[in-house]
């Protein structure tokens, strides 16, 4: 006990006291009647048979919302399986894989990655704003030819896109490097 330090110390005295605080009551002050299970509080003629309702509401709430989360989670970890299978799938990531290989640079892989990336969800999107520009302005164009048109120039613009953000934040870090 004598090589205890200063913290260690406070916490075997906080103990202490918690402990005498919650065992510190040595007489009973409620009565059970066993004929009737209902207990009385001495001092008292009321008896106590009340179903606690807001200490079960708030179970019922705090339940609610663990599972809630739970169930967020897994939905989270699902999609992130799904897009890593689709990235897989597409051969993004062997790609990248591949040219930072042969160019000897992990940053090289991942801007690769992320300008793959990019480009997809590009052609993604730049089908279905094709499409449905095709729908709502009724162009002269065969469903293929409007989906082709869009993966192109969705393509396109997400490489742009891509370039832009890598060049934008290759600079914020040379602005804050500079800064600190």
């Amino acid at each position: 006990m004598i090589f205890l330090n200063k913290q260690s110390w406070y916490l075997l005295i906080t103990l202490i006291i918690l402990t005498a605080c919650a065992f510190g009551q040595t007489t009973d002050s409620s009565v059970v009647d066993t004929s009737t299970g209902s207990s009385t509080v001495m001092g008292s003629s009321e008896t106590d048979e009340e179903f606690n309702l807001f200490l079960s509401a708030i179970l019922f709430v705090g339940m609610s919302v663990m599972l809630g989360i739970a169930v967020i989670t897994v939905a989270l970890a699902g999609i992130v399986l799904l897009c890593l299978t689709a990235l897989i799938a597409g051969g993004i990531i062997s790609v990248s894989i591949g040219i930072g290989l042969y160019q000897k640079s992990v940053a090289v892989g991942i801007r690769t990655s992320f300008y793959l990336f990019c480009a997809g969800i590009g052609a993604i999107g730049g089908s279905g704003a094709c499409w449905l520009l095709d729908k709502l302005f009724h162009f002269s164009m065969s469903g293929s030819y409007t989906l082709i048109v869009g993966f192109i120039f969705g393509s396109i613009e997400g490489f742009i896109s891509a370039i832009s953000l890598v060049w934008l934040i290759k600079t914020l870090f040379r602005k804050l490097a500079l800064k600190s």
